[in-house]
């Protein structure tokens, strides 16, 4: 299945690497952009074949799990799923891999048209560098300067 061919329908589950993806724009977005006719979350509706409302919700249930929000007094909505909880646990036991992860997801649905199956956007690349993989480790350099500075929030790429 292709993402750019997902159909839309009420109450569709969420897929771990549609949440990558969500959790991609978190990182990415300000609280304050999080909602439905921001452009950026209008653009990942459209590439899951979901609604923007869909997306800004997701966007917000993980503001729940944001300490970091929590700790400036947003709460974000109470609807985060178990796979949210997980797939925000993994951000925080193995960031690199999942910013690699998330990145090669971004790339395949937005820098190349979407023309790859989800489940091969994935897959490891061997010895293969892309871009994405490139810009994924430089915003974990910052990433780690940041956090040598200042402890910054879990999103920081």
């Amino acid at each position: 299945m292709q993402i750019t061919t997902m159909t839309r329908s009420k109450g569709k589950g969420w897929q771990r690497d549609e949440l990558l993806l969500a959790m991609n724009l978190y990182c990415r977005i300000p609280f304050g952009r999080q909602r439905s006719g921001a452009p950026e979350v209008i653009e990942l509706a459209e590439a899951l074949g979901r609604t923007p409302g869909s997306v800004a919700m997701k966007l917000n249930n993980l503001t729940s799990l944001d300490p970091q929000e929590l700790a400036r007094g947003v709460k974000g909505l109470h609807g985060a799923s178990r796979l949210d909880r997980l797939v925000w646990e993994e951000f925080q036991t193995d960031w690199e891999s999942l910013v690699l992860e998330s990145e090669r997801l971004w790339g395949d649905v937005f820098e190349n048209g979407g023309s790859r199956p989800i489940a091969e956007a994935g897959d490891a690349l061997g010895d293969r560098v892309t871009e994405s993989d490139h810009m994924g480790k430089v915003r974990l350099k910052f990433r780690a300067l940041a956090t040598a500075i200042e402890a910054p929030s879990l999103c920081f790429f």
